[in-house]
């Protein structure tokens, strides 16, 4: 009945919702099938209003699998931005991952849907970052995408009090050093 309704129009956000829950909760095969399911919804009924974050999301649960268990920072009041790992990168997954992230800031480009792309940059800023780290130096691609973000965050004129906007600039600070 709820999809009569027309309630599959909105059900790539809930699909989104459980997706990135369940990569919270370490569940990233549940977050990958909800993804997976989100996508094909998308492509069957056209609505688009959300398909930058899902790809977004489905990188952070690639890089998930592979062991990186977390790009986030965490950011909270002067906190800098840290990167967790449990064993080595795979190089696949980063590739697959950076795919993502980088379809994501392509739609949001075209849908010229500003915080998705911030995401999704921010989410791209910080695999190089991690590249970098494990590395142990850094790399062109790094300051490509912190030129990115830095584009992106200066579009902004208000906000700067969400949590997108502070790990934006808590990263621009701490690699701009």
């Amino acid at each position: 009945m709820v999809r009569e309704m027309g309630a599959d129009l909105v059900q790539s956000w809930f699909l989104l919702m459980l997706a990135e829950t369940c990569k919270n909760a370490g569940k990233i095969a549940d977050g990958l099938a909800a993804i997976a399911e989100a996508l094909e919804l998308v492509e069957r009924n056209g609505e688009r209003a959300f398909v930058a974050e899902l790809y977004r999301i489905k990188g952070e649960l690639v890089l998930a699998r592979s062991g990186i268990q977390s790009l986030e920072s965490g950011v909270q009041e002067g906190q800098k931005a840290k990167i967790s790992q449990s064993q080595s990168p795979d190089p696949q997954s980063q590739g697959e991952a950076e795919a993502c992230f980088r379809k994501a800031i392509d739609i949001a480009r075209q849908q010229q849907a500003k915080s998705w792309e911030l995401r999704a940059v921010t989410s791209l800023v910080r695999l190089r970052q991690h590249q970098a780290q494990y590395q142990a130096t850094r790399s062109t691609s790094l300051d490509e995408s912190l030129t990115m973000l830095s584009d992106i965050y200066q579009w902004f004129t208000e906000g700067f009090d969400t949590r997108d906007l502070q790990e934006a600039k808590v990263l621009l600070d701490t690699l701009s050093d």
